[in-house]
């Protein structure tokens, strides 16, 4: 199914309209009396949509939480569930985008699909963010937190949001993604550092402090407190291993390598 993704960059819906199985990516015009909320999933950097999504099982089944009907929609039926698909490559077929693109995009295509659907204006909006969408989703509240701001009322919708991984402190695994940048630029690639940037430790990392902090006060405000639920991995991972070759993974220093 990933192939149906690439070069398309925005939302698209997957429940109950499978637009997964389909060519058509044009917003759906089904019922609007079938769902009352909308659940938006946005990955993380060098990531991709679906799979991020998905679990492939040893004999080759491949499971999506969030479309699949014993997964998500079936704890919320009434739930229209949505990808926001962006170009996270960073190392190889870069796009040149900043964190500010990607949250006014965001919006932008949110806004899109609520004008062209007529739908509500207080429409409820749910966010679950891999890893570095959860930058993203902080970088485009915080935006929208001005009255005067075209997507203030999208704020006001959202009513909860799940971080999986989000490195509000910054990551390790910041070197090693520009040693990748390095390494692509060796090899001519298209790379491109402006998103990598947002990963620095905090104590080095004004950019990312500033927005962890105008993200907290925003989010707790008296008239606008929404609950917020985190969750991280403690297991170890080499990354390494997927993007360069054997000879060159090796000498990566694997306990640096933490998800």
């Amino acid at each position: 199914m990933e192939e149906l993704l690439p070069g398309r960059v925005g939302l698209l819906e997957v429940y109950p309209h499978d637009g997964l199985s389909t060519d058509d990516h044009h917003y759906p015009d089904d019922d609007l009396s079938t769902t009352d909320i909308d659940i938006i999933a946005i990955h993380g950097l060098d990531t991709s949509a679906p799979t991020t999504w998905e679990y492939r099982s040893q004999n080759g089944q491949t499971i999506n939480w969030l479309r699949d009907k014993d997964m998500l929609p079936a704890a919320v039926p009434r739930a229209c569930v949505m990808l926001y698909n962006w170009p996270a490559k960073f190392y190889t077929n870069a796009v040149d985008l900043t964190l500010h693109d990607l949250a006014e995009g965001l919006w932008l295509d949110i806004h899109g699909r609520r004008c062209q659907r007529r739908e509500p204006v207080h429409r409820p909006i749910l966010f679950i963010a891999s890893c570095f969408g959860g930058l993203v989703i902080a970088k485009a509240l915080h935006s929208a937190a001005s009255k005067t701001s075209t997507y203030s009322y999208l704020r006001d919708a959202t009513v909860g949001i799940v971080f999986l991984g989000t490195p509000f402190n910054g990551t390790p695994m910041q070197r090693q993604a520009q040693w990748l940048i390095a390494y692509g630029n060796l090899r001519r690639e298209d790379t491109s550092c402006a998103l990598v940037e947002n990963l620095a430790a905090e104590e080095t990392n004004t950019h990312l402090k500033e927005l962890v902090d105008n993200f907290a006060i925003s989010v707790n405000s008296a008239n606008f407190s929404i609950p917020i639920h985190c969750f991280y991995e403690t297991q170890k991972t080499n990354l390494a291993k997927k993007a360069l070759p054997p000879s060159l993974a090796k000498y990566m220093p694997y306990n640096r390598f933490v998800s």
